[in-house]
């Protein structure tokens, strides 16, 4: 029996896709994997496929012997544009999102919150503004969050030194005004 994505993870695939301009798409990033390009339009497209992989996806299974998820999403330096869409909380299961170096704009979705099994999280080098969705505050898994180089406004929240297992935090190069939290002290 071949299984497939969940309905929810297939669509947030496809908002991604749709949403960044996926048909410009460039396949340089230093984290390329062999793999084939994005197709929503082939019926029996598996992005998980062993044999046929998409580019910069990762799943935790390849989908033909038992359910899979998608687990991660490196997608660094493909010159993505545009923004990012809530139905990215649907890929629950993500532990890996770089979408760092491309041209991606708009705030950070409240539903990133969601993504609690997130341990890397880089989305520098983008235009990407605002204050930081509170709901990032649940991201306990966290080990890299790289947000360097944005614009992203308002304090830098204090709930950022509640993620005891960061190793590499970036925050530089946004706008960013008041003082550094005291509990990012603690990391």
């Amino acid at each position: 029996m071949a299984y497939t994505l969940s309905i929810a993870e297939w669509l947030a695939l496809e908002d991604l896709y749709v949403g960044t301009a996926g048909e410009e798409w460039i396949w340089k990033s230093p984290y390329e994997t062999f793999g084939y390009p994005w197709n929503f339009t082939e019926p029996g497209s598996n992005p998980c496929s062993a044999s046929e992989p998409w580019q910069g996806l990762g799943c935790t299974s390849d989908c033909e012997s038992e359910p899979c998820e998608v687990q991660y999403l490196l997608l660094g330096g493909n010159a993505m544009y545009g923004s990012l869409l809530p139905s990215i909380g649907n890929l629950t299961s993500l532990t890996n999102l770089d979408l760092s170096n491309n041209m991606l704009t708009g705030t950070l979705p409240p539903i990133f919150g969601s993504l609690s099994n997130l341990s890397y999280l880089d989305v520098s080098l983008n235009q990407l503004h605002g204050p930081l969705p509170s709901s990032m505050s649940l991201l306990f898994n966290l080990q890299v969050l790289s947000l360097a180089e944005n614009g992203f406004t308002s304090t830098i929240p204090s709930w950022i030194g509640n993620f005891s297992r960061i190793v590499d935090l970036e925050l530089s190069a946004n706008s960013f005004s008041g003082s550094i939290p005291s509990e990012i002290g603690q990391l």
